[in-house]
């Protein structure tokens, strides 16, 4: 398997900056690369990305050396392999509740004698060819990173025996599923919303792991970067909109 920059980067205790990626074409993640990105979120949660169409944006990003990170929308070791299988670098697995949820991703992302994921020469593996089986499983349960999205009230309040597992790399508080279940709906920025994900942060940080959220603007950078995060992303729509809108904005009012 490929070096796993991010990954890397996160280890040395340095920031990383990427984008949720929810437009099918793959040369904006192409783009990404070329403007300095860190990764990409390919976002298989709430779009309609499968392993097909998202082989096509690893294939990108190899291109430009940008890590890549998918979101799955389900917690199932056939559907997170085919996935891996196609050339992701990590998972970002969201709607997880406690230990038991995140040592299941654990097991479907690492191969044995640390999970439990099943051996295929597929391109994930760059088809068998640089690397024996034996390299390959090696270098995957090395580099292939473990995300878990904290946003729900259960998990909330699980933080610490989540954070325990020591093959868990990041824990990414989702702000706005968080605000809901405050009943603040997209409240993102709301004290209660940020005072609690800096709070379980600091657990998370404790037990050696990294932290990751939401930053649409510099505001929310500075936050929580003050706060130890070390991942910071946004959205691709919500850049070609704020580019646009800048764009619409100067022209009309030139």
């Amino acid at each position: 398997m490929n070096k796993n920059l991010m990954k890397e980067k996160l280890a040395a205790g340095k920031d990383v900056i990427g984008l949720f990626q929810n437009i099918i074409n793959p040369n904006i993640t192409e783009i990404m690369g070329l403007l300095g990105f860190d990764f990409v979120i390919i976002d298989g949660e709430h779009t309609t990305f499968n392993p097909n169409l998202a082989e096509e944006h690893y294939r990108a990003a190899e291109l430009r050396n940008i890590s890549t990170v998918t979101r799955i929308g389900q917690n199932d070791q056939q559907v997170i392999q085919k996935f891996l299988d196609a050339g992701s670098q990590g998972v970002l697995m969201p709607l997880i509740n406690n230990k038991s949820d995140a040592s299941s991703v654990v097991d479907s992302v690492k191969y044995p004698p640390i999970g439990k994921r099943g051996l295929a020469s597929g391109r994930g593996s760059a088809y068998g060819i640089p690397q024996s089986v034996g390299e390959h499983v090696d270098s995957s349960n090395q580099e292939t990173l473990v995300t878990i999205q904290i946003e729900t009230t259960e998990a909330l309040q699980k933080v610490e025996e989540i954070s325990s597992i020591k093959e868990v790399d990041v824990l990414f508080f989702g702000p706005s599923d968080i605000s809901s279940a405050f009943g603040i709906h997209g409240q993102i920025d709301n004290p209660k919303v940020r005072d609690t994900i800096t709070n379980l942060s600091k657990i998370a940080i404790a037990n050696g792991k990294s932290c990751g959220t939401i930053a649409r603007d510099m505001d929310a950078y500075k936050f929580y970067k003050d706060a130890g995060f070390q991942w910071f992303c946004s959205g691709v729509t919500n850049m070609l909109q704020d580019g646009m809108k800048n764009y619409l904005s100067n022209m009309k009012n030139s």
